[in-house]
């Protein structure tokens, strides 16, 4: 897609406060840029240092508020927005959607704009996790006005051709620029000092971060049992359930081993002070931080949130919906360097072919043609 003329694009996404999706837009809309394209970001307010992010170069920025917004106020804002700002939005190529205030935005463009203006494409960041049945109907019903969705990671319930009237659905994995994690220097450990294992993610529901409480007590038990010194473990993120996983810690007894660090700016720095970081996976796939880790040169081990996924060997991480046998992984990576180093090696191979930000651009830019032929328009 070298040879796409410059396409104009504005990503719409909810705050861009800490988080996987957020990050994605905001490398996604800078490489955009550098590649020739114009790109342009709206969200609801300015975060300006809470950003997950600095807004790459180039890249413009457009909010609905001067101040934050309640859940109503701003569906009201991003109706009142796309009616002002018609003759904008309309000299877009691209509408792109992310989470629930892009999708509600294509909506409301839809219904005002119905198939006139730009081509309007959403991504469901939310494909493969749990989430209620009538809302995600709600949302594939939302998608069926607009021109093609992608999925991070594969979603059966997106898969079906007649609930969404033949709009393209494409699987298109997170990516990133490898060389800004592989710069990020490993962690160094005295010798004798416990290993440390961890994880980054949001503490809600959806991320079943309870889990981990039982994983790190299996991990515990097995590692005392071979013989083995006592890991530390290391949790990287914040959300409404924090305090909730503190506590069943305690109650574990597992207070003096675990560290809460809380929200990171740039997590692939604690990352890389781990000798295994254990993932969230929907079957194959996995999530964004995950995938910084293995750039770093942290070795992945994935706690399968799909019980119903069967591991294959050809997975690029090995994981399990059982906390007992993902600690003994666990447990037989930190008992042989080799094998440990053999499954890094191995990894951020696969993560260098199938989740660079380039090779994400580029199936973007497929799909964004793919649309505008669908519906008509020039390339």
């Amino acid at each position: 897609m070298s040879n796409t003329p410059p396409l104009r694009i504005l990503h719409v996404i909810s705050n861009l406060s800490p988080g996987g999706a957020e990050k994605v837009v905001l490398d996604l809309a800078g490489h955009q840029t550098s590649a020739g394209h114009e790109a342009t970001i709206l969200s609801p307010v300015d975060l300006k240092t809470a950003q997950v992010r600095p807004t790459p170069a180039g890249v413009c920025m457009m909010f609905l508020s001067a101040t934050p917004l309640g859940r109503f106020a701003k569906y009201l804002a991003i109706w009142r927005f796309i009616r002002q700002n018609r003759t904008l939005i309309d000299a877009q190529d691209v509408i792109h959607l992310h989470l629930t205030m892009g999708a509600i935005f294509g909506f409301f463009y839809r219904i005002i704009a119905r198939h006139a203006g730009p081509i309007v494409v959403e991504t469901n960041h939310s494909a493969g996790m749990p989430m209620n049945q009538h809302l995600r109907r709600i949302r594939r019903w939302m998608a069926k006005r607009f021109d093609a969705v992608a999925l991070v990671v594969e979603d059966d319930f997106w898969r079906d051709p007649k609930a969404l009237d033949k709009i393209p659905v494409r699987l298109i994995a997170n990516g990133m620029d490898p060389a800004v994690y592989q710069a990020v220097p490993r962690g160094l450990k005295a010798s004798g000092d416990a290993p440390v294992i961890g994880t980054v993610g949001m503490f809600r529901e959806d991320r079943t971060p309870w889990i981990f409480v039982d994983i790190f007590a299996q991990i515990t038990r097995q590692t005392k049992a071979a013989g083995h010194v006592v890991p530390r473990f290391l949790m990287v993120g914040d959300g409404p359930l924090l305090d909730d996983v503190r506590n069943r810690m305690i109650k574990a007894g597992l207070e003096d081993i675990v560290t809460f660090h809380g929200v990171s700016s740039f997590p692939a720095e604690q990352a890389a002070t781990m000798d295994i970081f254990i993932s969230l996976n929907v079957g194959p796939l996995t999530g964004m931080a995950a995938i910084e880790a293995s750039f770093t040169g942290t070795p992945l081990v994935g706690y399968q949130m799909d019980p119903e996924y069967v591991a294959d060997e050809g997975d690029w991480i090995w994981s399990s919906s059982d906390p007992e046998r993902l600690a003994a992984h666990v447990v037989s990576l930190l008992g042989d360097t080799a094998l440990c180093d053999a499954v890094k090696e191995a990894q951020q191979t696969h993560a260098n072919a199938h989740h660079s930000l380039n090779m994400v651009h580029e199936k973007y830019l497929d799909l964004y043609q793919e649309a505008k032929a669908r519906k008509g328009m020039p390339a």
